[in-house]
């Protein structure tokens, strides 16, 4: 038996991080990280701004679905870090021998706020936050070494007991790594804290002249009419300008916290623009947004030729506002090749590929509309039982027309026939190549688009992904889009997709909810058990 350890790697990137509005307690969430090789596990990585329960800290944790289908409990080492814009880490942990039970939450990295965020910005020049975790089964060794560490020596006799449990634990073999050529590795994710930027001049005319105090009100144009309008108010108080930020008439419709960054330049008459504030702050509808400035208006009537432009004083404003939308996708998966596969020798279907590729010795052809390409007939009815009976049933006819397929769907397919190798599935593809396969019987394809398809799930897809499930029979996958939906429903149950496909799905929305209702009622009550 291999002794190889696979390693399972989450690298899940957070954009715009800094101008997350969770308070206390709140977390931004990784998608789902399915690792099916270490028995069906799903696992979460939680980032908290602000903390959990202490304030003032920045804590990323490891959170194990409560209701995925391993085990109770599983036994795993991890290594956590924050990676670098030049592939240098922080903030590394390693520990061994981890009991994880379903719903168990472990703190990865935690540090006070200020300083994270200094060491961040020494890390990366971006405002883009990359959490890595890397988690393997623990060894036969380590597991003899935690049992056996607490206890005392006069228990030697109990070494073959724990040797014999250590042993059980480890030496389990996953159904699906029997199943799957491939499996995977690397877990790709990220997600983006939707922002929006405006930029804009005001220009206070007869400056020299303006009396104290002084209120000067405008409306900035807003760009367009989905974001909200904003009164800004320069309130002029003795010597000092401080500026005051209100929302506008969409005060009734802003319910929800906001994150600003506001600065403010002054626009000399030549030169680059003068920098007087640049500050964050956390708008809530009860909470007004408020700055102070830090310079005085006699400063700029010192040298008036250089600030003032006949007697006009130019200011330049970015807002940079965050709403606290949210969108999570697993960007890519990468896939171990079992060594045995990698170490093998050169066999007829690598000349069969090479065949396919230069389009020789093909003795059929398959039309999609005006379009026409060739293959094997041995290749296409050894992978599929719906070629083979095309075939068998007209063994003269060597030309097929496919009605069921675009040619690029095909064409993916075909190669997989050949090669095995899913490196051309995208998420944009997966779903009609899934499609194809369920229509053509080919498990291994199929399979393999499943589990693609169980790590890709996000809000854009979840109503599609859960139709083809269920429409195809895929019990995994239709179980993962349950997940997700449970995880996500305050999302998904407001998305315009969703009120159409209850419409359309009217048994199958009846079960989403009632899957999400059961995981939440099961919750309530483990928590409620001592």
């Amino acid at each position: 038996m291999s002794t190889e350890v696979k390693k399972y790697t989450f690298v899940w990137e957070v954009e715009n991080f800094s101008f997350s509005t969770k308070d206390l307690g709140e977390s931004i969430i990784s998608p789902y990280f399915t690792v099916k090789m270490m028995d069906n596990t799903n696992w979460i990585l939680k980032y908290y701004p602000r903390g959990i329960s202490v304030p003032d800290n920045t804590v990323v944790t490891l959170y194990r679905d409560l209701n995925d289908s391993g085990p109770v409990e599983v036994k795993i080492n991890y290594k956590a870090f924050i990676l670098a814009s030049d592939g240098s880490f922080a903030y590394e942990k390693e520990k061994e021998c981890v009991s994880f039970i379903k719903g168990k939450e472990i703190i990865l990295i935690l540090d006070q706020i200020n300083e994270f965020l200094r060491n961040l910005s020494v890390l990366s020049t971006s405002d883009i936050l990359t959490i890595c975790c890397q988690i393997w089964e623990s060894t036969v060794d380590q597991l003899i070494n935690a049992q056996y560490s607490d206890r005392n020596s006069k228990d030697l006799e109990c070494l073959d007991e724990i040797l014999e449990t250590a042993c059980e634990e480890i030496s389990k073999e996953s159904t699906i790594g029997k199943l799957c050529h491939f499996h995977p590795t690397k877990f790709f994710a990220r997600t983006n804290l939707e922002i929006e930027r405006r930029s804009f001049h005001h220009q206070i005319i007869d400056f020299s002249n303006l009396p104290n105090p002084r209120i000067i009100s405008f409306i900035p144009e807003c760009g367009s009419d989905k974001n909200p309008q904003l009164l800004l108010t320069l309130n002029f108080d003795a010597e000092l300008l401080n500026v005051d930020i209100g929302i506008g008439p969409l005060l009734k419709k802003m319910d929800k916290s906001f994150l600003v960054k506001f600065i403010i330049k002054v626009v000399p008459t030549k030169g680059s623009p003068i920098s007087v504030m640049n500050d964050f702050h956390l708008y809530r509808p009860t909470t007004p947004l408020v700055w102070k400035t830090s310079f005085e208006k006699s400063n700029f009537l010192i040298d008036e030729n250089l600030y003032l432009n006949n007697d006009i004083l130019t200011l330049h404003f970015e807002l940079v506002i965050c709403k606290g939308t949210e969108t999570s996708s697993i960007e890519e998966l990468c896939y171990a090749v079992p060594l045995d596969s990698a170490r093998k020798k050169k066999t007829i279907m690598d000349d069969l590929l090479q065949f396919y590729e230069k389009q020789k010795y093909c003795d059929v052809k398959l039309q999609v509309g005006n379009e026409t390409i060739q293959a094997h007939r041995a290749v296409l009815c050894s992978r599929s039982p719906i070629f083979r009976e095309m075939f068998e049933s007209d063994i003269s006819e060597n030309k097929k027309v496919i009605t069921d397929a675009d040619m690029t769907t095909l064409k993916c397919m075909l190669l997989f026939m050949y090669t095995e190798n899913i490196e051309s599935l995208k998420l944009e593809n997966v779903l009609k190549l899934y499609s194809v396969a369920d229509k053509y019987q080919y498990e291994a394809l199929r399979k393999q688009c499943s589990l693609f398809l169980a790590s890709n799930i996000q809000l854009a897809n979840v109503c599609e992904v859960l139709i083809l499930s269920n429409n195809c029979g895929d019990d995994e996958l239709k179980t993962a889009s349950l997940d997700y939906i449970r995880l996500h429903a305050n999302e998904v149950f407001g998305l315009q997709e969703w009120k159409s496909f209850v419409r359309n799905n009217i048994l199958l929305a009846s079960e989403a909810l009632g899957y999400v209702s059961s995981a939440i009622q099961k919750s309530y009550i483990e928590s409620r058990l001592p």
